[in-house]
């Protein structure tokens, strides 16, 4: 994916940044949170640029985008998703914050930036994880027959606080599989290339989160 923008302005505004100049540097982090208000196209477009200056060698241009993640809570949709209790999720997104200084020239730049700090903010959320856990995280992706338990669930009725307690029972696979299709509403291709795994495997844990949520909810 090519990192030059047809916006010219946008252009400037990172020419800018990248002299050093303290004032183009808010300028630049005041136009990203304009963009992420506005649910603008083009905040992808100036962050991969300033990544861009960044991985040249711009010091200006690296604090501006680490200051858009922290401000923006760019990386917190990806922690979120695996984590709920607020300081962890502190703690997780200020471990992204320094894993993405300390690898930003791994990024090639071959898709938005923020998808890789999707997949940075998650591996470093999996990671505290396990750590707390003491174990890996289940692996199992058998496909399970759920036209039953679809309809049983259809019959529950039950409050979205309760609904909201059995998703976060679910073990982290199915989890957030089943959150980014419930909630964000994403297609199967779409979670397969967020989770980086085949369709097959979306299908998979989706089914077996269905079954274990009308388990869970029938005794609720």
């Amino acid at each position: 994916m090519g990192s030059k923008s047809p916006n010219s302005q946008i252009d400037r505004l990172v020419a800018d940044v990248q002299t050093g100049e303290r004032r183009a540097a808010r300028r630049a982090c005041d136009q990203l949170m304009d963009y992420w208000e506005h649910h603008d196209p083009e905040l992808d477009d100036l962050l991969n640029l300033l990544v861009e200056a960044a991985q040249s060698g711009s010091d200006a241009a690296l604090e501006v985008v680490l200051t858009a993640i922290h401000q923006l809570g760019l990386a917190r949709p990806a922690i979120t998703r695996l984590i709920i209790e607020p300081n962890a999720v502190d703690e997780v997104a200020q471990a992204t914050l320094v894993k993405v200084e300390a690898n930003l020239a791994k990024f090639e730049r071959r898709s938005k930036f923020r998808t890789w700090l999707y997949s940075v903010a998650r591996n470093e959320a999996l990671m505290r994880l396990r750590r707390e856990n003491g174990s890996a995280t289940p692996n199992s992706d058998e496909v399970e027959d759920t036209a039953t338990a679809g309809r049983r669930m259809s019959s529950i009725v039950v409050t979205r606080a309760t609904v909201r307690d059995a998703l976060d029972a679910l073990a982290e696979p199915y989890r957030e599989t089943m959150l980014l299709r419930v909630e964000n509403e994403l297609e199967y291709d779409e979670i397969a290339a967020h989770l980086g795994v085949p369709i097959g495997t979306v299908r998979s844990r989706l089914a077996k989160a269905r079954t274990m949520l009308t388990e869970r909810l029938e005794f609720t």
